[in-house]
C-alpha cells in the first residue's frame, strides 16, 4: 500500500514496453484476487516541481521555460488545475516539447507517449467489456524495441462500473 492505494511494482524485460506492460496486466488478472489495473505509475499528469525532477533542472529552471522567459518559447500549456497555483502538464507533451527544441534528447519520450496512451485506454476500459482492455493495450505497441519495464502498477479493488 502506498497512500491508501494497493499497487504492485514490476520490473521485467520484454521486446517492448507495451508487452512488458501487457503481461503484468495479464498477471494480474489472472491472480485470483479480484484485482486490476487502473494505472500506470509514473503516470502523465506532471507539476513543474515533477518536471524539474523528471528534466534534472531545477524549479526555477523550469519556470522560466514555462514562462517563455529561458528558451525557445512556445511550453506547452497545462491541461489541469489552470486556476490554481500548482497547474500540471501532460509529461508526454512536455517530453515532446524538450527534444523538439534540442534542451534533452534523453527524456523517455517514447515511454511517456505510451505511458499517457495505456492510462487513457486503462481509464476508459474500467467502463468497457473485459476484453477490449487487452485489444485497446495492443493497438498502443509502440516500435519493436527491447525495454524494461521499471514502473508502479497501480491496483484497485473496484466494482465495476465506478
Amino acid at each position: 500500500m502506498v497512500n491508501g492505494v494497493p499497487f504492485i511494482d514490476f520490473d521485467r524485460t520484454a521486446p517492448s514496453l507495451a508487452k512488458a506492460v501487457l503481461s503484468a496486466i495479464h498477471d494480474v488478472a489472472r491472480s485470483g484476487t479480484g484485482a486490476r489495473v487502473v494505472r500506470i505509475e509514473p503516470g502523465d499528469l506532471v507539476n513543474a516541481s515533477e518536471i524539474a525532477r523528471r528534466l534534472g533542472r531545477t524549479r526555477e529552471s523550469v519556470r522560466l521555460l514555462i514562462r517563455g522567459t529561458r528558451g525557445p518559447g512556445g511550453f506547452p500549456p497545462p491541461v489541469a488545475d489552470l486556476r490554481t497555483r500548482s497547474p500540471v502538464w501532460s509529461w508526454a507533451a512536455v517530453a515532446h516539447w524538450v527534444v523538439a527544441n534540442g534542451i534533452s534528447q534523453n527524456v523517455g519520450l517514447e515511454q511517456a507517449r505510451f505511458i499517457a496512451a495505456a492510462n487513457t485506454a486503462l481509464s476508459l476500459a474500467r467502463h468497457a467489456a473485459p476484453g477490449d482492455l487487452v485489444e485497446a493495450l495492443a493497438d498502443l505497441q509502440a516500435r519493436p524495441s527491447r525495454s524494461t519495464l521499471r514502473n508502479c502498477v497501480a491496483i484497485a479493488n473496484e466494482p465495476r462500473g465506478r
